[in-house]
């Protein structure tokens, strides 16, 4: 009858090494393939088989996961930066770090295996951290080769060493696993990628740019280190037309409005609340303390509050009378009333204190009056007939 299912066990003694046990697996591999070209389809299992056939196409393997990982880096750096010489240095840094790797991995005695294979194709990708920034700022500085070498290293020197620390951070949790395999391979590989590629990126990579690195892409004309001041644009022309001449008035009406209508520089002026017909009243509020000195041409005016009621005497006829009102709120106020010869003008003020109301006549040689009381109503209220 052909045979449905057999299962032989073979006992395998005196294999002491990786080696040894690699030839053993070919062997087997060789004598399975023959009868299976005489119709016997066969599948040799177990221990050597699980753990150590992953050493007999693993360097080979890892020749082409390495290759494979270098070539997309280049490719995308050439993309990113536009320049083949530069991807290329980039390219044989790359190179360098993975060499260095397997170096330390013999120096302390780690064997080649799946896992240390995985970790040296992502040290490619971790390197490139390392040394693509320092490019990208090296061929877009101005000057010299170590003009430019050292803008790069001031720019990208702090965010390198940064990242690194971050990266040492992410596998630093390991170092304190109970599992020397994971101690070993998973926080040591690590952690010698991560320097390794440091090294390579601050220091023997910027003296390989120094001596062999690209052009700069931006070559000032005039200055060696730096581009030169552009030249401002000239201002633009405004041409500013001239604003319509207000209409000409009589000169009649101009001087009615000047004498009608006093001007207080000081104070903004709103309309409709000083303005009267006959006569105008400036009040200050609030008004606490109100201190006022009137000069009437040469002639010093002095007055004194009198109790009764107030009298009021014709002022003769002067160039002006200017009325100066202190306040307490350090408001000043100047008001200059011309007048016109032949006709007389009277003021009226009207003091109010607590208690009492007091009146002080204006006479053509002093009128000043000085309330101290705290009311409702204006300390003086100034009524010049303009």
């Amino acid at each position: 009858m052909p045979l449905t299912y057999a299962q032989m066990p073979f006992n395998l003694h005196k294999l002491t090494d990786t080696q040894q046990i690699t030839e053993l697996i070919g062997s087997i591999r060789k004598l399975c393939k023959r009868f299976e070209e005489r119709g016997l389809p066969n599948f040799p299992s177990g221990i050597p088989f699980l753990f150590w056939e992953q050493y007999m196409d693993l360097r080979s393997c890892l020749g082409i996961a390495l290759l494979a990982a270098l070539s997309a880096s280049i490719i995308i750096v050439g993309v990113l930066l536009l320049n083949m010489w530069a991807t290329l240095l980039v390219g044989i840094s790359l190179g360098a770090v993975v060499l260095q790797l397997l170096g330390i991995m013999g120096l302390f005695d780690i064997k080649l295996s799946a896992v240390p294979a995985v970790l040296l194709v992502i040290s490619v990708g971790i390197a490139v951290h390392f040394t693509v920034h320092i490019c990208l700022s090296f061929i877009t500085s101005v000057g010299s080769r170590d003009r430019r070498m050292r803008l790069a290293l001031e720019h990208m020197c702090a965010p390198i060493v940064h990242g690194a620390l971050t990266m040492l951070l992410a596998v630093a949790m390991l170092a304190f696993s109970e599992f020397d395999f994971i101690v070993k391979y998973f926080f040591f590989i690590p952690l010698c990628v991560i320097g390794v590629g440091l090294v390579n990126g601050i220091f023997f990579f910027p003296i390989l740019l120094s001596l062999i690195g690209p052009s700069a892409e931006v070559i000032p004309n005039d200055y060696p280190d730096r581009i030169s001041t552009p030249t401002p644009p000239a201002s633009p022309i405004v041409r500013r037309s001239k604003p319509p001449a207000p209409p000409r008035r009589s000169h009649k009406i101009e001087n009615a409005r000047l004498h009608a209508e006093p001007s207080l520089t000081t104070i903004t002026e709103e309309p409709n609340s000083w303005h009267s017909t006959q006569e105008s009243c400036i009040i200050v509020q609030p008004e606490l303390k109100v201190e006022t000195t009137s000069t009437c041409g040469n002639q010093n005016c002095s007055g004194s509050d009198t109790s009764g009621s107030s009298r009021t005497s014709p002022i003769p006829s002067t160039p002006h009378i200017t009325t100066k009102v202190t306040a307490t709120a350090n408001i000043k106020v100047e008001v200059h009333t011309p007048l016109t010869s032949g006709v007389d003008r009277s003021e009226k003020c009207r003091h109010t204190s607590t208690g009492s109301r007091r009146s002080s006549r204006c006479s053509a040689n002093v009128n000043a009056g000085e309330s101290s009381g705290s009311s409702s109503e204006p300390d003086s209220d100034f009524n010049p007939k303009h």
